[in-house]
């Protein structure tokens, strides 16, 4: 049931509806707030929560405001569809259909419909699906841009890589977490796939890491190498030149 209802400007300005008390006026507000999708509430409860009086809730039967279906106050706004648009797959049906069917069967109610989002999917000979929308997240996309390079397309990452299969392979040893950091890093600073082995290689040899996601991505940004002198041509950022005693010391959280 929606947490949000509407008012009609043509309903609550007009001169017949100004005329009753405020306190009738009121009490009509707090039943179109509480009501089902069908404009049906519990008045009793209302009446409660609100302090607001029997004589009220008189005075709006009395005006063809609202009807009152049984002696626990069920009650349903007149004016409700006048009030509330609401689309058919988002309506819940009220638990008092069937009795304002029963008190008032000339009234028009709208008839809820599945959402096209929950509906079950089916196949044809063919293979197509029918019903629910296939979601493309989480499914690969190849297809090969102006260079020849592979691209690949896994959820919001756009990856350019000389080998797909290779990078697959030489990061399954990270999580599905670690491997969309780094999927991303990649993407953003366009690495390569041959950069990553080469740092990679450089992390392993390395003692214990905490963090190998951040090694990797400091590694791949600082071009570290594992030799000094040795020069790497395929990233996008400044070289520097580290033993491994060194770098080990400056990297937050890695222990010697």
């Amino acid at each position: 049931m929606a947490q949000r209802r509407m008012f009609s400007i043509k309903v609550i300005d007009s001169a017949k509806f100004l005329k009753m008390p405020s306190s009738s006026r009121l009490l009509y507000y707090d039943l179109g707030m509480r009501a089902d999708d069908d404009g049906i509430v519990e008045a009793f409860n209302v009446l409660r929560m609100t302090g607001a009086t029997e004589d009220d809730l008189r005075i709006l039967v009395s005006k063809g405001y609202i009807r009152v279906l049984n002696e626990d106050l069920v009650t349903y706004i007149i004016d409700w569809k006048e009030h509330n648009k609401i689309r058919a797959d988002r309506k819940i049906d009220s638990m008092y259909k069937d009795l304002l069917l029963q008190i008032m069967p000339e009234v028009n109610l709208l008839e809820s419909k599945e959402r096209a989002d929950r509906k079950k999917k089916s196949w044809d000979d063919n293979g197509t699906s029918h019903g629910q929308p296939m979601d493309s997240i989480g499914q690969d996309r190849l297809g090969q841009d102006s260079t020849g390079q592979v691209r690949t397309t896994t959820g919001e990452e756009n990856v350019v890589v000389d080998k797909r299969e290779e990078l697959k392979e030489v990061l399954k040893n990270f999580s599905s977490d670690e491997i969309k950091s780094l999927t991303e890093f990649c993407s953003n600073n366009k690495v390569s796939v041959d950069v990553i082995v080469e740092k990679l290689k450089i992390i392993n040899q390395m003692k214990k890491i905490n963090n190998r996601v951040g090694a990797l991505i400091s590694a791949i940004k600082e071009d570290w190498k594992p030799n000094k002198g040795q020069t790497n041509n395929n990233c996008n950022f400044n070289q520097r030149d580290y033993d491994y005693d060194s770098l080990e010391k400056q990297l937050l959280g890695w222990e010697e």
